[in-house]
């Protein structure tokens, strides 16, 4: 690839450089909702930043493998898109919209990184921090107010946007001690004084690697090489089963299907099943090791011997027959631009009438 052509893909991409704020150069919490209008209802909530200007928010119905009803908003610099459940299309956030969503963000960003990562001015009571135009020469965007506890951590957080009106309102928000660290484990929702939700923190990285490409959406990213697809392959379940050693392509199905039905029992009381597509880890040649068991929805259970997978970037090439070339998975691999890899895979429907097969590259969690 020319210099020329490499400028010329990576320009989308080009934002401000990467910072640390607190020791830390990412963070990614998960989070339970129970909104006040469906309180029988669980969503998942996991918020992902890299610092100082990306962002994603990934919402779901039922825990974090929740695979019904998704909605995503990225943040790449000054820019906001949306991606809603079957639409494989993004859609861009103008003005007012935008600027909401990023107050609401970096509310977030503020109550989980306190008291780093802002300027904050005020008294022992209340303190406010004023967010920068999203350009040098821009306005303001707004600002965060904090309303301290008798412990000078946040029991209040608004953010005002830049017309002095109310965006979000965190409230009764809870601390508690975790390994040596005080976090906000639950808090309430307000818009215009109504509750939205509850929400109860699941869990708060600050060790994640997260890519660039994991902040815009699929459609968003820079063009791959001809015959690889970018993915955002979802996040799920799983249970991963040696094979024999040298287990060829043609026994794959069926040792998939005996070990579905070897598992009926133990997926029939979790109340789940298993996906109806087969997925086989592959080694550098190509050749079957691992049969990935994956559930289909989420279990009711804690469910230990499933090992839960996180959201993470793939690179994908179709093939209509069982790929045995290496070059494919080494074309895979360079679309990942040097970024840590998992291990690759191949997935396929046991029971299509027309076979294809699809080998899928992710970059590691």
């Amino acid at each position: 690839m020319t210099l020329a052509l490499l400028l010329l893909t990576l320009l989308p991409w080009l934002q401000a450089p990467r910072t640390t704020i607190d020791g830390a150069q990412a963070l990614e919490s998960v989070s339970e909702l129970v909104y006040a209008s469906a309180p029988g209802r669980t969503h998942s909530l996991r918020v992902s930043y890299a610092f100082p200007d990306r962002a994603r928010l990934y919402m779901s119905v039922g825990g974090p493998e929740g695979i019904g009803e998704r909605r995503l908003r990225y943040r790449m610099g000054a820019r906001i898109y949306a991606q809603e459940a079957r639409q494989p299309q993004s859609v861009e956030y103008k003005l007012e919209d935008r600027d909401t969503l990023i107050l609401s963000l970096e509310a977030r960003r503020a109550l989980y990184l306190w008291p780093s990562g802002f300027a904050w001015q005020g008294n022992e009571r209340e303190r406010e921090a004023v967010l920068p135009g999203l350009t040098p020469e821009g306005p303001a965007l707004g600002r965060l107010r904090i309303t301290l506890d008798k412990d000078g951590r946040p029991a209040r957080l608004d953010s005002i946007d830049a017309k002095d009106m109310s965006v979000e309102s965190l409230r009764a928000i809870v601390w508690r001690e975790r390994n040596g660290r005080w976090l906000p484990v639950s808090h309430d929702l307000y818009v215009a004084d109504a509750k939205v939700w509850s929400e109860t923190l699941v869990s708060l990285s600050r060790d994640v690697r997260l890519l660039d490409a994991f902040f815009l959406p699929p459609d968003r990213r820079p063009t791959p090489p001809q015959g690889v697809q970018t993915l955002d392959l979802p996040a799920h379940r799983m249970k991963r089963v040696a094979l024999p050693k040298d287990t060829s392509f043609a026994q794959v199905a069926e040792l998939w299907r005996a070990e579905r039905a070897a598992a009926t029992e133990e997926l029939t009381a979790l109340g789940t099943t298993l996906e109806n597509r087969v997925t086989v880890e592959v080694d550098a040649q190509l050749r079957p090791t691992h049969l990935l068991l994956r559930l289909a929805t989420p279990p009711n259970s804690e469910a230990k011997a499933w090992v839960a997978i996180e959201e993470r970037v793939g690179y994908a090439s179709l093939a209509k027959e069982w790929p045995t070339d290496p070059a494919v998975l080494q074309k895979l691999k360079e679309a990942c631009n040097e970024a840590p890899l998992a291990a690759p895979y191949v997935r396929f429907d046991p029971d299509a009438v027309v076979a294809s097969f699809v080998v899928v590259q992710p970059v590691a969690p």
